[in-house]
């Protein structure tokens, strides 16, 4: 794909650097999963050099960077750095477009990110705040698709925090989901939720 970029361009630049973008994403996945860290950081940032013709086209471009620098930075144990690139990701967003689906997907996952960091820190309050937030969002799209990930995810959190001792964060994000999910009328959703509900048996 990288190698036909220059083809591509000549039938619709706009497409050509969509594809781009996708391909230096994956190519940064496949990268980090081999531990070539330098290299997937290198492809992740060249994500960038492909700007979309829309502004909310170029914002989610750099969002994506900014999320996919995260999660290499979490592996590699580099807290700081990690969490410098969703703060600088947060500054990006701003009043961000909510009609672009892709920008809004990223958006979500960045909101689930910034929880889990939260959490991480100790502040119950903005984990849950956060959580709560990517929910909200999702919520608005036309399709059921986001919200399920975004519970999966939560799902995992709450789990995650959970098994590692840290059981009334995961009981005020249990609760303050499920409260969100009656209030919303999703029960039909919101199975992985109710799913951790044997984690508190015994709290």
């Amino acid at each position: 794909i990288i190698q036909d970029y220059h083809q591509l361009t000549s039938i619709d630049l706009s497409e050509a650097n969509n594809i781009m973008r996708e391909a230096h994403e994956l190519l940064g996945v496949v990268y980090e999963k081999g531990k070539h860290w330098v290299k997937a950081e290198e492809s992740y940032r060249r994500i960038a050099h492909y700007p979309s013709t829309s502004e909310s086209g170029s914002l989610h471009g750099r969002l994506r960077v900014f999320i996919n620098l995260h999660n290499l930075y979490n592996k590699k144990s580099n807290t700081a750095e990690a969490i410098s690139m969703l703060m600088q990701a947060d500054v990006l967003v701003g009043n961000f477009d909510h009609s672009n689906f892709d920008l809004l997907a990223s958006v979500i996952e960045l909101r689930l990110l910034q929880g889990n960091v939260a959490f991480n820190q100790g502040s119950t309050q903005e984990g849950v705040k956060y959580h709560l937030d990517a929910c909200d969002l999702s919520r608005n799209c036309e399709t059921t698709h986001l919200l399920r990930k975004s519970l999966e995810s939560i799902r995992n959190q709450i789990r995650t925090l959970h098994n590692n001792g840290n059981e009334i964060f995961a009981l005020a994000l249990y609760n303050t989901i499920t409260s969100w999910v009656k209030q919303n009328g999703l029960e039909n959703l919101s199975v992985d939720i109710q799913g951790c509900k044997d984690l508190f048996d015994q709290i």
